[in-house]
C-alpha cells in the first residue's frame, strides 16, 4: 500500500502532491504501522522518540529534506485515514518543546473534529 499527500502548504511543498508518496507496510518493522499502533504525536529525530524513529526509512527525509519533524496519525475511531506531518525546515529553526506542544494541541482539535464528523 502507498500513502500520498492530499494537502500540503508552506514554502517548498509545491511538488509534494506528486513526490510525497510513502509505503505503508502492515508489519511491525514498518514506520507508519508503528505510528498508527502507538496512536500519538511523535517528534522524529528526538531521542525521546527513538522507539519510533528507528523504523523510519530514508524515503521521508529524501522527500522533505528533514531529519527532524513532527508526525501524528489521523483516524476516525478505528479507521486510519492518514497522518499530519510538520517541520520548520525552510526557516532553519530548531524544533522545540513549545512547537511540540502546539502540534499536540492542533492534533487534539483535529482529532476531536474528525470524531464529531464521523459520529454524524
Amino acid at each position: 500500500h502507498k500513502v500520498a499527500v492530499k494537502y500540503a502548504s508552506g514554502q517548498g511543498t509545491e511538488k509534494w502532491r506528486e513526490t510525497f508518496i510513502v509505503r505503508y507496510e502492515r508489519s511491525h518493522s514498518g514506520f507508519l504501522f508503528n505510528l498508527f499502533e502507538r496512536d500519538q504525536v511523535a517528534w522524529i529525530g528526538h531521542p525521546d522518540y527513538q522507539h519510533l524513529s528507528q523504523y523510519m526509512g530514508s524515503e521521508y527525509s529524501g522527500i522533505t529534506g528533514q531529519k527532524h519533524f513532527y508526525i501524528a496519525p489521523l483516524s476516525t475511531g478505528r479507521k486510519r485515514i492518514g497522518f499530519i506531518y510538520a517541520d520548520i525546515g525552510v526557516s532553519n529553526r530548531q524544533l522545540n518543546d513549545t512547537y511540540l506542544e502546539g502540534f499536540h494541541r492542533f492534533m487534539g482539535k483535529s482529532t476531536e473534529a474528525l470524531h464529531l464528523l464521523a459520529s454524524r
